[in-house]
């Protein structure tokens, strides 16, 4: 046997557990990639967290705005900065007229400061919103978002769905796009 095959089969053999791992750690589901009408029938758009002041913030308080709307949370290596930084594009973009929204499903360890610090820092259009256990839910909930957080004794894992729910100026849902979306992609939405 080739001594040169030695090497490379412990490699991979510690790659596929590293990655498996990874995805153990940080599992992003990203379960709508094709629109389906039937599914806009199910999304109420509605919310009531809390911002980094303290104040309840509600989807009326953004009314005349077009939304970009991510679930995620601040501790996340790789796949929730991609979709804020998207919407971050996006919104700086678009100016005025429009929101990034960031909503943490972690409120064990993101506050509502904590959240928006982290939204933040991709624009300046940007906000990050919290809450309660039982208001993250709701908000959860309407919006057809799936998550679980498992701790054990060496692990913190939260699991999640990665769309981006894009929202018109009157309240209503335009799209669903993967978290992956470029900017270009998510202002395409709003004029399609």
């Amino acid at each position: 046997m080739n001594k040169n095959l030695f090497f490379p089969l412990p490699l991979l053999f510690v790659s596929c557990i590293c990655f498996a791992q990874h995805n153990e750690m940080h599992n992003h589901n990203n379960a709508v990639s094709i629109i389906d009408d039937s599914l806009f029938g199910n999304i109420v758009i509605d919310f009531e967290l809390i911002d980094h002041n303290g104040t309840k913030v509600s989807v009326e308080d953004f009314s005349g705005q077009f939304l970009f709307i991510g679930f995620g949370f601040t501790n996340c290596p790789n796949v929730c900065p991609m979709m804020a930084f998207n919407i971050g594009n996006a919104v700086s973009s678009l100016g005025e007229g429009s929101k990034g929204i960031f909503i943490s499903v972690d409120s064990e360890r993101d506050t509502p400061e904590i959240t928006h610090n982290y939204a933040s820092n991709f624009g300046e259009n940007m906000i990050g919103l919290s809450g309660s256990f039982e208001e993250i839910n709701l908000v959860a909930n309407n919006f057809n978002v799936s998550y679980a957080i498992t701790k054990t004794q060496n692990n913190y894992t939260v699991q999640h769905t990665s769309n981006i729910y894009i929202v018109d100026q009157s309240g209503d849902l335009l799209d669903i796009l993967p978290f992956s979306s470029s900017s270009s992609e998510l202002i395409e939405s709003i004029y399609n």
